[in-house]
């Protein structure tokens, strides 16, 4: 996909579409499915026909009428942003423009698998203490059931979650239909888990930049790809103006650098590879440790995360439990 070229007209979504688009492990799936097909030999559109009936059904006709007529199947993925990101869509345009599109689309593949199981233990480390929270809620205020009736009862227990519930879903909508970048905004400012989505950012950003430069594109054009590729709007914004450092004369190590937007040993491994003519190689090695820094940092968030959900449970039961009783003796005290 060139620059200069036009943009593909987006194929019109549903609403649930546009909130969920293809769910990570369907579409890793996908992936992992198609990578085997064209590796096999089977032509592209006969390869995402089969592929897509698995995962996502409704694609198939948009997507093998659109590859039938010549057109790329980067061009294609581009047609369904809210099914596609620009992380998959630069893979595949990379795989295109290099000759090795079973490759992207295995390493595709891998890197989808590997965060569904991410998004898997986070889950499940969080699964304990949010049932927690809802007992904490629900079972302290039992005794306002009995004595005052179940009106005041789901009003002090609805009363707090339907606000969390409202935020929550909020977020979510907010994020899938335009409104990210605050979205963005503010996750990158929650301690921990900004610095993670950072890391996320810069390890996706590696990955696509090696294998773009890998297939041969020039080294501002990767840049440009890989930035949008990252999947964080914040961390796309730093690192773009090296596309024009590089383009003006920069060799990648400096214009990255200048951006601030990568860790010093990520910089002195790119310097390595300039250096030693194995860029590449040393950009996927690069990938590699940002992505094991990613998986150290989640997991002690994850770590931290319960423990602190817990302490603000029982924070919450003993507030409320002291609010009952107080009350309680208050009336006890008037007659």
């Amino acid at each position: 996909m060139d620059s200069a070229a036009p943009s593909p007209a987006v194929v019109p979504a549903s609403v649930a579409e546009r909130l969920f688009g293809m769910g990570l492990r369907k579409k890793a799936f996908f992936f992992r499915e198609l990578a085997t097909l064209v590796e096999a030999g089977v032509p592209i559109s006969r390869a995402t026909a089969l592929a897509a009936g698995h995962a996502a059904p409704r694609l198939v006709a948009p997507l093998t009428c659109f590859l039938d007529e010549g057109n790329l199947l980067s061009v294609a993925m581009a047609r369904h942003p809210h099914h596609f990101g620009e992380f998959e869509r630069a893979l595949v345009a990379a795989g295109e423009a290099g000759g090795s599109l079973d490759l992207r689309l295995k390493d595709l593949a891998h890197a989808l698998e590997s965060q569904y199981a991410l998004l898997q233990t986070v889950f499940s480390k969080l699964w304990y203490p949010l049932i927690v929270l809802h007992v904490a809620i629900f079972v302290p205020t039992l005794p306002l059931l009995v004595v005052q009736g179940p009106a005041p009862y789901l009003v002090a227990t609805l009363g707090v979650l339907i606000p969390l519930y409202a935020l929550a879903c909020l977020a979510f909508a907010a994020w899938r239909l335009g409104l990210r970048p605050w979205v963005e905004w503010v996750l990158d400012k929650v301690p921990f888990l900004g610095t993670t989505l950072r890391a996320l950012a810069a390890a996706r950003f590696l990955d696509c930049l090696g294998q773009l430069y890998e297939a041969g594109l020039p080294a501002p054009r990767c840049l440009t790809l890989a930035a949008r590729s990252s999947g964080n709007g914040l961390f796309a914004a730093r690192v773009q103006p090296a596309a024009g450092w590089v383009d003006s004369g920069l060799s990648l190590s400096q214009a990255l650098a200048r951006t601030r937007a990568l860790p010093n040993m990520a910089l002195q491994m790119l310097q390595t590879g300039e250096e030693s003519g194995r860029l590449p190689e040393l950009l996927a090695r690069t990938a590699a440790w940002m992505h094991g820094e990613v998986e150290h940092t989640a997991q002690k968030v994850m770590t931290l995360l319960p423990v602190l959900i817990m302490l603000g449970v029982g924070t919450l039961i003993g507030f409320m439990v002291i609010r009952f009783y107080a009350g309680h003796l208050q009336t006890l005290m008037q007659f």
